[in-house]
């Protein structure tokens, strides 16, 4: 037969020599495998992704006695693996989510990319045996040719760079790329792949260039330094000049990068700040029952005989998470579909619901919102559609001054009481609509969840010219308490939420960075040092917004500079930005010093001064603020100081062991124990 006729045989792999005892061989899918060789024995790195016989193409490169090692267990580098009888990897690699080789997988590789007509192209599973790869091992090879191995978390739990002496190499592979991703399950947090950074970078005296896996093979020693200062910009907070760029429809996977540098580094926005000892890990994401963390194991206080028995099981450890779960029920059910005197949730015919507020009787943009917020956190979407509709067809205006906003009262019937709206009940909407977005997807006109939070943001800054109706003073990026007016309310600054609105609402990303930072800024201002209280209104430079002469002439008999019912909200804010971003000294000093200042005043709170001093009368919603005070415990259990954590302690277990409120003045109580009992047991989440 001619010889043009023959069939050809498919090519796998190719090569080519990078330095003088390196050779870089490039597998199906553009994957890199790197063969070391010194005088008496050869160093495999890697076995690609399983498509093709990987132990015969090296045994064509070399006759040197060879030793294979494995940087980490993604399919794209051990698939190839079972080509050989001995391979070393990581233990910690070694479990079900890192290695992703299977049959299957290669079958799917081979077709995709024109091999499967080979029988032998899959590589097969057998057992074979695993050696474990151990941090600081050197292959000595011979000749003065060796390899180092340098565990570097991140990527993976184990991911392992390797210095190549005397070529004066550091193969990164994965762990440090021209993208590094850490947004898979087996990835680690960016302030934990920052230490590996800096791991490496203490030795840059050892190495000229990087090695790299898949399709980009090399890069220049600068990659490090700069993806550590992409790692300190995204630990700081500090975004201004990073560019986002969303990497799937989670919209939980970003890639930040930086105009003029290399660095890239894909990451979850939920797996930033390096988790506490406590945090357990769900679904890839680490959270923390803070009270499983802190040892509480209480009966829940609603039971009939709460002084049961210590060995029943609310009270064992191992059932702590479930304990949670059933009082987060427990609470959902009685807000939402308990008594008429214990509820606030009311279905409207066939497809529409409210709100009450119990104290008012009316339905609040507050109370709304707030409401869409618990029903998106505990996975309610017919009671989010409910509520929303009901919003949408009662509360929001399209003719008007204040068109493009939602009236901030109505009667039960939908009648509007006041034409005016308030911002916290905006923010709160849009918040929750991007996590209903993300969490079921949207559908169509009202429900188009990411649609309508994008727009009522898009109001929220520029509505009026010259924005004078806006939401947020957009010279200071300051919220206001009502739109344009000259002071704002401590509690409605939620920078942890403007970090979100950054990602999602792309065209004004700029805008919320800013916000962002200014109310984190500003915060600091508003709150005592020593007594961590701020007052309900205050000025931009954090002062209590007194009320005017005119005011005061006018009969006037409401003050908003003292520390009141909407105060309560601020550290519980504080505390959720603490754990969605991130606990700074700040906060830590600013929820050290809330708690021990009612340490001074339980059982019964009153009103104070934003500096302590107390004011004649009792708090109008004193288990709303026992929630707050105990959402602290998100921060101050984990303290090194001993009294601030035993702080964190006695506030938790009174929260634990106090019911929701019942009466007529419930409602606002009742969310702020929701919150708080949603972010104690982890349970208040990034969709």
């Amino acid at each position: 037969m001619d010889s043009s006729m023959k069939e050809k045989k498919p090519v796998y792999f190719t090569s080519e020599r990078v330095s003088a005892h390196v050779t870089r061989i490039r597998g199906a899918i553009s994957e890199y495998m790197y063969l070391v060789e010194g005088e008496d024995r050869a160093l495999l790195i890697d076995a690609g992704c399983g498509v093709g016989n990987i132990a015969a193409y090296v045994g064509t490169l070399t006759k040197l006695p060879l030793t294979v090692v494995l940087t980490h267990g993604h399919y794209d580098h051990c698939g190839g693996m079972y080509r050989f009888d001995e391979v070393y990897l990581n233990r910690e690699e070694r479990i079900p989510t890192a290695i992703h080789y299977t049959e299957e997988v290669g079958a799917r590789i081979a077709k995709e990319h024109g091999f499967s007509d080979d029988p032998e192209a899959v590589t097969r599973i057998r057992d074979i045996r695993m050696l474990d790869l151990e941090d600081g091992r050197v292959f000595e090879l011979g000749g003065g040719v060796e390899v180092e191995t340098i565990c570097c978390p991140g990527h993976t739990v184990a991911t392992m760079a390797m210095l190549i002496r005397p070529d004066r190499l550091l193969l990164t592979g994965d762990a440090c790329h021209w993208i590094t991703y850490l947004h898979f399950e087996s990835g680690l947090t960016v302030e934990r792949f920052r230490k590996s950074l800096v791991k490496l970078q203490t030795r840059e005296s050892e190495w000229d260039s990087l090695l790299l896996s898949h399709p980009v093979d090399e890069a220049p020693k600068s990659l490090i330094p700069e993806m550590i200062g992409r790692c300190d910009q995204l630990l700081s907070r500090k975004t201004e000049g990073l560019v986002f760029e969303k990497f799937d429809d989670t919209c939980l996977h970003y890639v930040a990068k930086k105009d003029g540098e290399l660095a890239n580094l894909l990451f979850d926005i939920r797996k930033v700040q390096e988790p506490k000892k406590t945090t357990q890990v769900k679904d890839g994401v680490p959270y923390e029952d803070t009270f499983a963390a802190a040892g509480l194991y209480a009966t829940c206080a609603s039971e009939t005989s709460p002084e049961r028995e210590a060995d029943t099981s609310e009270n064992r450890p191992e059932e702590a998470g479930n304990a949670s779960g059933k009082r987060l029920e427990e609470i959902w059910q009685t807000m939402f579909y308990g008594p008429e005197d214990e509820r606030i949730y009311h279905p409207v015919g066939e497809d529409m619901g409210y709100i009450e507020d119990t104290g008012n009787h009316d339905a609040r943009t507050e109370g709304m919102s707030y409401g869409m917020m618990a029903c998106v956190q505990l996975d309610h979407k017919e009671e989010f559609d409910r509520i929303w509709k009901w919003t949408v067809t009662y509360m929001y205006m399209e003719e008007g001054e204040n068109a493009g906003y939602f009236a901030w009262s109505c009667q039960p019937d939908g009648t509007k009481n006041s034409m005016g709206p308030a911002p916290d009940g905006e923010e709160y909407f849009a918040m929750a609509l991007f996590f209903a977005s993300h969490r079921w997807g949207d559908g169509e006109g009202i429900f188009a969840y990411s649609s309508w939070a994008k727009k009522i943001l898009q109001a929220c800054i520029y509505h009026g010219a010259p924005a004078n109706k806006a939401m947020w003073n957009r010279d200071n990026h300051l919220i206001l308490f009502v739109p344009g007016c000259p002071f704002t309310d401590p509690s409605y600054h939620l920078p942890h939420f403007y970090e979100l609105f950054a990602l999602w609402d792309e065209d004004n990303r700029e805008f919320w960075q800013k916000a962002a930072e200014a109310s984190r800024e500003y915060l600091q201002k508003a709150c005592d040092p020593v007594t961590g209280l701020c007052a309900e209104y205050a000025e931009f430079d954090g002062t209590p917004h007194l009320r005017t002469q005119a005011e005061i002439d006018g009969g006037n008999p409401y003050r908003h500079d003292w520390f009141y019912s909407d105060s309560y909200r601020t550290a519980g804010n504080v505390s959720l930005d603490a754990r969605w971003f991130g606990a700074d000294a700040w906060k830590e000093s600013e929820l050290a010093a809330y708690q021990k200042f009612f340490l001074k005043h339980e059982p019964v709170f009153g009103i104070y001064e934003k500096d302590g001093r107390v004011i004649e009368g009792q708090a109008l919603h004193p288990v709303g603020l026992l929630a707050t005070i105990a959402e602290c415990s998100l921060v101050t259990i984990h303290s090194g100081d001993e009294e601030t954590a035993s702080n964190g302690r006695f506030w938790l277990e009174k929260f634990w062991n106090t019911p929701l409120r019942k009466g007529e003045r419930r409602y606002y109580d009742n969310f702020l124990y929701l919150f708080a009992f949603l972010a104690l047991s982890g349970e208040y989440r990034i969709y």
